[in-house]
């Protein structure tokens, strides 16, 4: 009898290993995948981060800016007179 009881709890805890396994690997992948994929992505997005930028294409930005705001204060606005109306149609 005690060679039986021994036995079957070595079966049962074996069984017990064997499920316990299954969910953890089922368990343990996928956030290793997850894990696995954010360090790439966050790596690649520290590595852009800390390159060093050439200076002329924001210089080109500040060009455009300026150009484009210089545009908007030249440009002349319509005189509105009481009889305009928004739909030339009417």
């Amino acid at each position: 009898m005690y060679r039986s009881r021994s036995r079957f709890v070595a079966l049962a805890m074996a069984a017990c290993a064997l499920v316990g396994h299954a969910v953890a690997v089922a368990v343990v992948q996928p956030i290793a995948a997850v894990c696995r994929f954010l360090g790439y992505h966050f790596g690649e997005a520290c590595a852009l981060a800390s390159a060093k930028h050439d200076a002329r294409p924001m210089v080109a930005l500040r060009v455009k800016a300026v150009a484009f705001a210089a545009s908007m204060l030249k440009r002349e606005s319509p005189v509105l007179s009481p009889t305009w109306r928004m739909c030339p149609s009417v």
